[in-house]
């Protein structure tokens, strides 16, 4: 269970990391106020949960073929 939790945690971190060099590559350094930090952890999760389903579809089709 705590393979599947840092997994999964490494997944958001991933997508984090991601999200926030490609939308704000240039303020990396500047924070300004708190949305500004939690703004991206928002995003981050929407996309996040966004992948989970599709990875769960995904999985759920190829534990369909091969039974």
């Amino acid at each position: 269970m705590i393979t599947i939790a840092l997994k999964e945690a490494g997944y958001y971190l991933g997508i984090l990391v991601l999200l926030s060099l490609y939308m704000h590559p240039e303020r990396i350094s500047i924070i300004e106020s708190f949305d500004q930090i939690i703004h991206p952890f928002l995003w981050t999760f929407l996309v996040y949960i966004f992948v989970l389903i599709l990875r769960l579809n995904i999985n759920m089709v190829i534990k369909k073929f091969k039974k």
